[in-house]
This record gives C-alpha cells, sequence and structure tokens, in this order.
C-alpha cells in the first residue's frame, strides 16, 4: 500500500517501505543468501563424516558433607575400609564411586546400580570424586550417550524453515525503533535450531543429575560445567590451518554445518597431529549467551590406530578431570565464576550511578568473595601438579602448557583481585560516610525528641500544679 500510495502515507512509513523493498532486492540478488536459503538439512558437525557424540562430561565442586555421603555410599557397596571416608587438607587424588545405569535394567553391563530416570538419549555415568590441596573437592560425571543424541544433532532437517524472513523491532509508526530490522535467513533458524536441540540435550543431563544427587542423598552446591566428546572414525583430523574453498550447495542435499573445518584457529586444546581439539562454543556466538555444553572435544581415530589391548580407544574409555583432556574443565569453572563475578560487578556500578552505596558495596563484596574463590582454586590446582601428572593417561596432553595456561589465569585473576580490592576499600568509604551522616541526622532527631519531652515534662508538671491549687480552694 505504501509503495502504490505513497503520498497518504508519512516520510517514515516510506522510508520503511522504501528499506523493505531494497533489502528484499539484495538478498535476492546475493549469491551468498540464495547458497544460504537452498540448504535442506544441518549438522553441528560435516554430515558427510562418520561421528558420533560420545559422552557429556559435567564437572563442578560439591562440599565435603556431599563427599563423605559419596564415600559412605562406596564403603557400604564394596570393599574399602572406613579410612576413605575421612577428609583432609592433604588428602589428595580421587575415587571411583561407581558406574551407573539410566534406566531399570543393565543390558548386560557391569554397574554398580541404577538410576531411575527414562532417557532416550542417556545410556550410562560414571561418577567420581576428586580431591586437590586445601580440601577442595570435585564431583566429576561422565554421561555415556546413546545413538538417538547424535541423530539429534546430526542431518537436521530445515526445509520447514521460511528462506528469509525480515524481524522489525517495532511495529508502531510512531516508535524511533519501526525503520528498524533484521534480515534472518535459513541458515540463521538452522543454527537456533540445532542450538535449541543441544539446549535440550542438556535438559535431559540436567533431569539425570537430579535423580542421581536423589540416589546419594546429595544437594548442589554449584552449577556444574558441560564438556561434550565426540568421536570421528576418520584418519584425517577434522580442523585444518586454512579454509577451503567454498563447496557449491545443491538443491537436493545440503552439508551445512554449524562447526567448520576452518574453525580450529582458536583452540585452547590441541594435539600436535590435530587429531585432539578442544573447541569452545562461544567464540561462533560471541555477543549472545553461550550454550551450557560450553566446549566439544573432537578426536579422529579409527579402528587401526588403536593398540592391542585398546587402552587408547577414544570410542570406548570413560574419562576424568584427573587423567585425561577434561583437565581443563577445572579452568571452566573458573570461567563460570568469573561470569558471576562480573554480573556483580556490573549490578555494583548501576547501584553506584542510582546513589546507593549500600547495595553498590554487597555487589562488590560478593564479586571479592567470588574472586577469591577463584584464586584458591587455582592456587590449589596448581599446587597439586604432580598428582595430575602422576595419574596421567593421555600422551597427547601438554600438562606443562596447560599449567602454564593455568598460572598465566592465575596472575590475571589476582590482578582483577588487586583492582576490586580498592574499589571495595573505596565503596566502604562511601558506606562509612553515608553512616555518618545518617548518624548526624539521628543526632539532630534525638535532641529535638529529648526537647519535647523536657517540655511535655513541664507542661505536665504545671498541670499538676494548677489542679493542686483548685483543690486547696475545695472546689473539687
Amino acid at each position: 500500500m505504501v509503495k502504490i500510495a505513497p503520498v497518504f502515507f508519512s516520510k517514515k512509513m516510506n522510508l520503511a517501505s522504501k528499506f523493505y523493498y531494497e533489502t528484499k532486492e539484495w538478498h535476492e540478488q546475493s549469491s551468498g543468501r540464495k547458497t544460504n536459503n537452498t540448504i535442506t538439512h544441518y549438522s553441528l558437525l560435516n554430515p558427510q563424516l562418520k561421528w558420533k557424540a560420545k559422552a557429556i562430561s559435567s564437572f563442578c565442586s560439591i562440599s565435603q558433607d556431599n563427599a563423605i555421603k559419596l564415600k559412605n555410599w562406596k564403603i557400604k557397596n564394596s570393599y574399602l575400609d572406613d579410612s576413605y571416608a575421612k577428609n583432609s587438607m592433604f588428602n589428595n587424588g580421587f575415587l571411583n564411586v561407581g558406574f551407573f545405569k539410566i534406566g531399570s535394567s543393565s543390558k548386560g553391563y557391569h554397574v554398580n546400580g541404577y538410576i531411575h530416570y527414562k532417557s532416550d538419549y542417556i545410556e550410562r555415568c560414571s561418577v567420581q570424586i576428586i580431591h586437590i590441596d586445601g580440601g577442595l573437592a570435585f564431583l566429576a560425571l561422565y554421561w555415556i550417550l546413546s545413538d538417538k543424541a547424535t541423530e539429534l544433532l546430526k542431518d537436521i532437517d530445515v526445509t520447514d524453515i521460511e528462506p528469509e524472513q525480515i524481524q522489525y523491532l517495532s511495529c508502531n509508526p510512531f516508535s524511533t525503533r519501526f525503520v528498524a530490522s533484521s534480515t534472518l535467513g535459513r541458515l540463521n533458524f538452522s543454527e537456533e535450531r540445532l542450538l535449541s536441540r543441544l539446549e535440550f540435550l542438556h535438559r535431559e543431563i540436567q533431569l539425570a543429575e537430579s535423580q542421581l544427587y536423589n540416589f546419594f542423598g546429595i544437594s548442589q552446591t554449584e552449577a556444574p560445567v558441560y564438556t561434550m566428546d565426540i568421536h570421528i572414525d576418520d584418519i584425517s583430523p577434522y580442523f585444518i590451518e586454512k579454509a577451503a574453498p567454498p563447496k557449491e550447495i545443491n538443491d537436493d542435499n545440503c552439508n551445512a554445518h554449524f562447526i567448520q573445518h576452518f574453525h580450529g584457529y582458536n583452540l585452547p586444546f590441541k594435539s600436535d597431529d590435530f587429531k585432539r581439539c578442544l573447541f569452545p562454543l562461544r567464540y561462533l556466538r560471541p555477543r549472545t549467551t553461550p550454550p551450557k555444553i560450553s566446549h566439544i572435544y573432537i578426536t579422529s581415530q579409527t579402528s587401526d590406530e588403536v593398540d592391542e589391548h585398546r587402552l587408547n580407544d577414544f570410542s570406548t574409555r570413560l574419562f576424568s578431570p584427573i587423567n585425561s583432556h577434561h583437565i581443563y574443565q577445572f579452568l571452566h569453572v573458573c570461567d563460570a565464576r568469573f561470569e558471576r563475578l562480573d554480573k556483580n560487578y556490573s549490578l555494583s556500578i548501576i547501584d553506584s550511578y542510582n546513589e546507593s552505596p549500600d547495595k553498590s558495596y554487597n555487589h562488590i563484596y560478593s564479586s571479592f568473595v567470588e574472586i577469591l574463590k577463584i584464586e584458591e582454586l587455582l592456587t590449589a590446582f596448581i599446587e597439586s601438579k604432580h598428582d595430575f601428572i602422576h595419574f596421567r593417561t593421555d600422551d597427547s596432553l601438554n600438562y606443562d602448557i596447560f599449567f602454564e595456561k593455568a598460572s598465566v589465569y592465575l596472575g590475571n585473576v589476582r590482578k582483577v583481585k588487586k583492582s576490586l580490592e580498592l574499589k571495595k576499600q573505596a565503596s566502604n568509604e562511601k558506606v562509612q560516610s553515608a553512616n555518618l551522616s545518617y548518624q548526624k541526622r539521628m543526632t539532630w532527631f534525638v535532641a529535638i525528641l529529648t526537647i519535647i519531652q523536657i517540655l511535655l515534662a513541664i507542661n505536665s508538671q504545671q498541670i499538676s500544679n494548677f489542679i493542686s491549687w483548685i483543690i486547696s480552694f475545695g472546689f473539687i
């Protein structure tokens, strides 16, 4: 309507109409947009490869009380003596609590118990307690996934998604955001569908974790961090150093995938041959909330590369943060705590602008406590270096490089700690100043109340004297 009869509409409406048709025409002529809108299937990794979502590692700190409950359960159900249930600041190491089946039947697996939760995506779980210096305890859960978990993330049908959608920020013609819009194609919505399925898988793990906590009678003290293990049955590494030339997409099928082969430029960990890599999903979505399953560990290995005793078989081994690539989850815990710290610090800045020194100080104090926890964890972790090296089983993991990263992390944390300490001191001075002003006001208030009380006492005495005088004349 606006295009047909522009004279009857405002300038803003005409501008919106012009922008709409120009954007539409540009998208129709853009070869990149045409390619993105012809995809029919979408995957987490290249669907042409034979890959499987093998497991998800869940890792978090636990209280000493919860650690004792887990150890007591282990003692009652095995040959261990009571000494294993004692916690100490010097009791470093780990304890395999057991191997549990998700469901009510074992299907031939040797298990220590059953977690009564029905899931089509989770099969089994390994439970382990880890102790490091300072009496810190951690719970490591390794959830084995079924084939349906891989199907959830591979070859997702996206043909029902509209090829192109223009979303306006406001439909109100009087709003300043009326003309603004965002244009999303099938590729964008395919990514959202994939991430929603990752989130669904995370919720499945959460529900199973809740049942496992109930099984042991323990409670969650900190939100866990999650890393997914993916095995690729291929001799070549998944990531390449240089981007390959773009492959033309046909109308019949599409091999579009979220993690591209050339995304290996920013990996926290990678082996020398690039066959084992830890990939952070947040680098693909830096401006959005990262997925709860924050990292993916990708290993390329064929059956010919597995040794005779299958000790290096990635597809079947159970991994733990104590002796494998999941040692990086200690740093992921620090990252999660740092995010909470940053949130509290942001609130302190808002409260300082709102002239609320008490709230600002409380948020800064919470941030300072959080940075102390991060410093404590990193310090204890670095001091436990020899224990981790003693239990190492992954030859591709360079522990020296890892602990060097941890030391750099600790140095940065201490810099932030000094900054927070100064801000805490400055905020405390504001609180003291506000309290002093409050005390001055209260002093004047008390003085006024005292004067009023004296006047009331004088008036009361005068009234009493007047009544006595009247009584003396016998009027009453």
